[in-house]
């Protein structure tokens, strides 16, 4: 079967969203839309900034009391009112206001540019956020602005904008020199002394209010580094936030405006919009049409043209993948874990995969959800081990009440539910102590309309034979058959999906990636049969394969990258469907960089908390020390300034470039983290550092020698530090190619060291030198310590393993298994529970390897 595979988007479909008429113009566009985004013009005011749509809305957000309201005029005569308005730019879309920090200002975040991503099969475009803009709200003049040139008066961008500060502030001055000198001579010797003084109370009052405005800085940094990570709108309506089952039911009201008919736990900017909102919610049609909801997540399409074959004719069909992510405990891997009171869940995704066949006469959608979630109970991770044990928490009861809450809502929601957890499960290993909890949980729901299977991935896929993902399909072909799909055709609702899969691992990234994929997969197969494109003996065509695998690769790194700071492991096995040496490289790279992303979490979790209006009334200096708090045994007093992946060279070979410890720097002492014993941190006092020192290494064998770091401290001591082939920048992985590079990351962190050091006003000597001293540095007695004893004494056995690291050997049977036979029935799996479906045949294992896949999932 020939087939052409083409990287676009699917067909435009007609704008109506209803059922019998959503499918009535399939004809192929052939590519991306070429037309530019709508766009809104910036005004600004004394007082104010408006922002005027092409349909003649205007948007009023005050800048002096921090609000948004439409007004209920045209546009023009909003700015008619507001006299002296002048132009900005333009933007894309509003995304709301926000501010930092309880006690900093709000700002005005706008979306200044965007990226055409695909034709929304119910009608409409979806346009992923590209750059975003940030205007403060208060009486000062704005700067440094990100927007778009206005293309209606583009002349009065920046002069006008710039005039009414700046030029009356310059002849004002000038007049009072040529007017009386003597009185300017007075003033300025006035302001010379009052900066004289502000500066002498600036230096009393330390680097606390710089430190406070730089965190400030990187929060705003990293908002708008969130909105620029997988964050989508529609400029004109479409409903990303639901699934096309759930727009196409009896309840969905299509003539509502976006805002009332999404899902609002999907609604990341809701909350950015709550004036907005409100208003529109009181029937206000102005402030309705301008609210462009945001979800985060992935969202792509791919068409591909099936060639003719002796039994049909050519055929286009549209293949796209949309994961939602909900706003609800939402956060960072190590912040955010299990379930909160309400029932939600980390890291919860709704995932659907759509497939558009253009017939001239007669097209068709059929798709498939599928959901992700971490484990519903009340749990943590942390410590500062490359794989931390996973910690209960709470009473059973109120584990047990939040998990019911959890899965009565998604029964209610999608129907009956098929809960498949890949945590390990053999005793003695780390993730066991939330399996068991997790089955005793859901035995003790006793609900009828939940099956759950036990699937222990790295037992069945050890040692790379992730061909045993097929013991699982074997098992679950029963369950979809009777789970069916939603069909629609331009007549309406053929069949509805009646029951969803929900995947889980630990971290619900690299194991859930490959799960779901082949879930996915196995109905697509399905449903490409009942539309008469695929016949029961055909494989699935090359080019339709190699889509699906783009598209599900791509869509697992930005699930993970949005949770973890890294995209997926095993992402080999879904991108070509077999585990390749590439891959486990790769996967070592992410794994590492997973291990010390976690060290700047902190930043991530405060602007998520801060895009969706939660509390963030802590002093922004505390913030700082939270992920640290879990990691270093650092006092109330200490600060954080900063954490570097580094090469301790006392422990490793002359040329070895990977980290092998990683430099934590505090406000009064310098944290040493050996990776080879993760529990050991070695402390020094800023007072009792004596210089830093920059050079390179001596070495007799070595004709160009590293460029290094050595700390020297308590005189006799010290510690000297290689940069490692990768470093952090702003939370990515960047290459360290050339000695050059090397020197410039050391001398970052050197000059850290002096801002450590004036904090804690000591003296700290940075210099650079010809050529280090040669010699190791005796160990010093006393200042090691164990971080994280109490975690290491309650998983002893866990020190023996790392399922990510290295695969023991072991002769059993990969479907080796103990308890339930593949026989047993309902009583033996269950414990006797008659209202609950489970299959044992993916029951509990007698004892889980690790993998080769690196990494913490």
């Amino acid at each position: 079967m020939a087939a052409r595979l083409r990287a676009q988007p699917s067909p435009t479909p007609p704008t109506s969203v209803s059922p019998a008429s959503m499918l009535a113009d399939s004809t192929p566009s052939g590519g991306r839309s070429p037309e530019l985004p709508p766009m809104m013009e910036v005004f600004q005011t004394k007082e104010n900034y408006i922002l005027l749509t092409g349909d003649n809305i205007a948007i009023v957000c005050s800048r002096i009391r921090p609000g948004l309201s439409a007004y209920p005029g045209s546009g023009r005569d909003c700015l008619a009112q507001y006299a002296g308005a002048v132009c900005l730019g333009c933007c894309e879309a509003l995304l709301g206001k926000l501010r930092y920090d309880d006690s900093d200002e709000f700002h005005l975040l706008l979306v200044t540019k965007s990226e055409f991503v695909m034709h929304y099969p119910t009608g409409g475009t979806v346009r992923r956020i590209a750059k975003v803009a940030s205007l403060p709200l208060t009486s000062a003049e704005p700067v440094d602005l990100c927007l778009e040139t206005c293309r209606i008066h583009p002349s009065r961008n920046q002069a006008e904008h710039q005039q009414p500060s700046q030029q009356p502030q310059q002849q004002r001055i000038l007049g009072v020199m040529d007017e009386a000198p003597k009185v300017f001579t007075k003033a300025f010797q006035h302001l010379r002394t009052a900066a004289t003084e502000n500066m002498s109370n600036l230096k009393r009052r330390g680097d606390l209010t710089v430190g406070k405005e730089r965190v400030t800085r990187k929060i705003a940094d990293e908002v708008a580094r969130l909105f620029c990570d997988g964050c989508y709108f529609s400029p004109d309506g479409a409903d990303l936030t639901s699934t096309l089952q759930q727009q196409n039911s009896d309840s969905y009201e299509s003539d509502e405006p976006p805002c009332r008919r999404c899902k609002r736990e999907f609604f990341w900017n809701q909350t950015m919009l709550a004036d907005l909102v409100e208003e529109a919610d009181k029937g206000n049609s102005n402030a309705a049409a301008v609210i462009m909801p945001v979800i985060q997540g992935y969202i792509d399409s791919m068409n591909i043209i099936l060639g003719p074959s002796e039994r049909r004719d050519p055929v286009n069909v549209s293949l796209s993948l949309i994961s939602r992510r909900c706003k609800h405990r939402a956060g960072t891997r190590f912040q955010k874990r299990g379930v909160d009171e309400n029932g939600h869940v980390a890291n919860y995704v709704v995932t659907e995969q759509l497939v558009q066949v253009h017939h001239e006469t007669s097209p068709h959608f059929v798709s498939f959800v599928q959901l992700r979630g971490s484990v519903p109970l009340f749990w943590s991770q942390s410590g500062l081990r490359y794989k931390p044990p996973p910690k209960l928490e709470r009473s059973e009861q109120e584990n047990q009440t939040a998990l019911n809450s959890h899965f009565y809502r998604l029964i209610s929601e999608f129907g009956r539910l098929i809960v498949v957890s890949l945590v390990d499960t053999s005793p003695g290993r780390s993730e066991n102590v939330i399996a068991s909890e997790y089955l005793r949980r859901v035995v003790a729901l006793n609900s009828p309309d939940l099956v759950y299977m036990q699937f222990d991935f790295h037992e069945y896929c050890k040692q790379m034979h992730f061909e045993n993902i097929s013991i699982l399909l074997d098992n679950v072909m029963p369950i979809m058959r009777d789970m069916f799909f939603c069909w629609v055709d331009r007549k309406g609702v053929i069949c509805r999906q009646s029951s969803v899969f929900r995947v889980n691992c630990i971290d619900c990234l690299d194991r859930t990636n490959v799960v779901q994929t082949a879930f996915a997969r196995l109905m697509m197969e399905t449903q490409l049969r009942k539309l008469g494109l695929l016949y029961p003996e055909d494989s699935l065509p090359q080019e339709l394969q190699t889509a699906f695998q783009c598209l599900w690769a791509n869509n697992g790194d930005r699930m993970s990258q949005q949770y973890a700071g890294t995209g997926a492991l095993k992402a080999d096995v879904t991108r070509t469907g077999k585990r390749t040496l590439h891959g486990l490289m790769h996967d070592g790279m992410n794994s590492a960089s997973r291990y010390y992303l976690r060290f700047n979490e902190f930043t991530r979790q405060t602007a998520i908390d801060c895009s969706l209006g939660l509390s963030t009334c802590r002093d922004l200096a505390e913030e700082i020390k939270t992920l640290a708090d879990q990691t270093v045994l650092q006092s109330d007093q200490e600060k954080a300034i900063g954490c570097w992946p580094l090469i301790l060279t006392d422990e490793a070979k002359s040329d070895e470039s990977e980290m092998n410890c990683v430099l934590y720097l505090s406000s009064a002492a310098a944290y040493v983290i050996r990776l080879a014993d993760k529990d050991a941190v070695q402390r020094v006092e800023l007072s009792d550092i004596n210089e830093v020192l920059l050079g390179p290494e001596s070495h007799l064998l070595k004709a160009r020698p590293h460029p290094c770091m050595r700390v020297v401290y308590k005189e006799k001591f010290h510690f000297t530090f290689r940069a490692p082939r990768k470093r952090l920048f702003n939370n990515m992985m960047i290459s360290v190619s050339t000695e050059e590079e090397a020197r410039d990351s050391l001398k970052a962190i050197s000059e850290s060291f002096q801002i450590a050091a004036e904090i804690a006003q000591c003296t700290l000597q940075v210099r650079a030198v010809a050529k280090l001293p040669r010699g190791k540095s005796p160990k010093h007695p006393t200042d090691t310590y164990r971080a994280a004893a109490a975690a290491a004494a309650a998983v002893k056995a866990d020190d023996d393993y790392d399922d990510d690291e290295e695969e023991e050997e072991d002769d059993r049977e990969p479907d080796g298994r103990h308890g339930a036979s593949s026989n047993a029935g309902v009583a033996g799996a269950a414990g006797g529970r008659e209202n609950m479906s489970f299959l044992p045949a993916c029951g509990l294992v007698s004892r889980s390897q690790a993998s080769l896949d690196s990494g913490v999932d």
